[in-house]
């Protein structure tokens, strides 16, 4: 069982409906803390050229959405992610 994070910086976290917590991470994308089994779970790495994460929100189906500094992320429940870069006309306005 693995208790050690990916990244020792964490961005937000985000707990989900079941107890377990999505852990955004600073530099390392997405990972996840399951109750049950006392371990984190690292799910989603991103590329350097994403940026750093800075915001975390639960979706309505237990996807969870990953905010970085150029991009946003989907990740689904079911294992598969989705990345959307953002353009560079509209970066000044994320937050």
């Amino acid at each position: 069982r693995n208790r050690c994070l990916p990244d020792e910086i964490i961005a937000e976290l985000t707990l989900d409906n079941n107890g377990n917590v999505w852990i955004g991470l600073y530099d390392h994308g997405l990972a996840r803390y399951v109750a049950s089994s006392d371990s984190v779970i690292p799910l989603m790495s991103l590329q350097p050229s994403s940026g750093s994460v800075i915001a975390l929100v639960k979706g309505r189906s237990g996807d969870v959405w990953l905010g970085t500094e150029k991009s946003v992320s989907v990740y689904s429940v079911s294992g598969t992610s989705h990345t959307i870069e953002i353009p560079d006309e509209c970066k000044e306005r994320l937050e």
